[in-house]
């Protein structure tokens, strides 16, 4: 426990004294899928990191928001990266601003790191603004480093009345004369420029922009949204070629569209998308033999568990030099040198997301000469050596000079 504490204590001190410039990129978000409300209606804003280069075991903030037209009525950080407070989310509604500072004994990699999420209700209208004032994020390196390069607020628009079917505003209409076809339209090819990989898992989670290309007979578009993989769209939104939604939840979703013309209703085409934003979970390194050991290449054995995308790979460094990227949860190490030296396991998801272990193993010198129950390494047999060779050189020395004094006094 005093253990886990002191290293705690130490990724906090980076906060306080070790605020230089970034070495690495990292990015604090506000992210909401409600850019329009009005009053009475409650908002979500997740506060979420991109670091996908580099771990992060630690992270300070205050945001600001404004209190004419926004309240705090919640901060739920059960399901945030970071176990650890130094100092516990807060609110201000008096003073419009939300503070904490955050910190794990471990590290952890991805591109929506979820921090915290803050619950508004909307007491006012007109524009609101929540900002970043102050920020850090620290890597988990053991220098304390601040790696945050930018600070990404986001703007919620009260109005008297907001649309209420929408996440975000509805598509843009198109308006242009159709050519009767002699069949039924074609499957929409869809692309989606956030999420490129149909059937890809994605550790990002934000609004993005779904396309589509109209052939010339379409005069209506059908798009809908949901986890249910054979869902089909019935009803027409108008007509369209491009359609924004709000940030996913983890899972798998389906976005389904399809065209209609004067013969009706065509295929469906389904676009599949996987949001995993959760890091995997945290686990142990396990040295075979014991983390003092006198093999030069011990064998290092770990496993971490991913609830939603699966683990994919496992990244192994010793002493800031990588080692191997392989899927197998044991690795034996190229041969080390006598003496300490840290070992780190980055376990990482499909989507990603990564974890960060680290341990230290004593690589000891192997015996150079074992006597009965005494063995001695090379080091300290040729120094004990060196001793029994002063030793007797002294004796010989000391019995030439006696015997030169005896004579000296015949």
């Amino acid at each position: 426990m005093f253990k886990k504490i002191l290293i705690i204590s130490v990724a906090m001190a980076g906060f306080f004294f070790l605020r230089s410039a970034p070495v690495q990129a990292a990015t604090l978000n506000l992210v909401t899928g409600q850019n329009t409300v009005k009053i009475g209606d409650t908002v979500t804003v997740d506060v979420k990191i991109d670091s996908p280069d580099v771990a992060v075991n630690a992270v300070q903030a205050t945001v600001q928001f404004p209190k004419d037209v926004l309240s705090v009525t919640s901060l739920d950080y059960s399901g945030s990266v970071f176990s650890f407070w130094l100092q516990k989310p807060t609110y201000s509604n008096e003073n419009g601003v939300v503070t904490f500072i955050g910190g794990s004994t471990e590290g952890f990699i991805g591109q929506s790191l979820e921090v915290l999420q803050i619950s508004f209700k909307v007491i006012g209208t007109g524009q609101a603004p929540i900002n970043f004032t102050d920020a850090a994020v620290t890597a988990s390196n053991g220098s304390g480093s601040n790696i945050l390069s930018a600070m990404n607020g986001v703007n919620i628009v009260s109005q008297a009345s907001a649309c209420t079917n929408h996440a975000t505003a509805p598509p843009a209409q198109i308006t242009r004369p159709a050519s009767p076809s002699p069949t039924l339209p074609t499957a929409p090819k869809i692309t989606v420029p956030l999420y490129p990989s149909n059937g890809g898992w994605y550790n990002i989670s934000t609004n993005f922009i779904a396309q589509w290309k109209l052939p010339n007979d379409v005069t209506g578009v059908a798009a809908s949204l949901n986890k249910d993989p054979v869902s089909v769209p019935s009803s027409s939104d108008g007509l369209f070629d491009n359609e924004t939604f709000p940030p996913l939840t983890n899972g798998i979703w389906y976005l389904h569209v399809r065209f209609k013309n004067n013969n009706g209703w065509g295929p469906t085409a389904s676009y599949k998308i996987g949001i995993d934003t959760d890091p995997p979970s945290q686990f142990g390194i396990k040295v075979n033999g014991g983390v003092s050991t006198i093999l030069l290449s011990p064998t290092i054995s770990y496993a971490a568990t991913d609830a939603i995308s699966g683990i994919a790979r496992y990244s192994v460094s010793i002493d800031g030099f990588p080692v191997t990227s392989t899927q197998e949860t044991s690795v034996t190490l190229p041969q080390q040198v006598p003496g300490w030296h840290t070992v780190t396991v980055v376990a990482y998801d499909q989507a990603g997301n990564g974890t960060e272990e680290s341990t230290k193993i004593d690589i000891l010198e192997m015996p150079f000469v074992t006597i009965g129950s005494l063995k001695l390494t090379q080091f300290w047999f040729f120094i004990d050596l060196l001793i029994i060779l002063a030793i007797l050189t002294l004796a010989l020395h000391m019995r030439f000079i006696k015997r030169w004094i005896e004579r000296m006094h015949k």
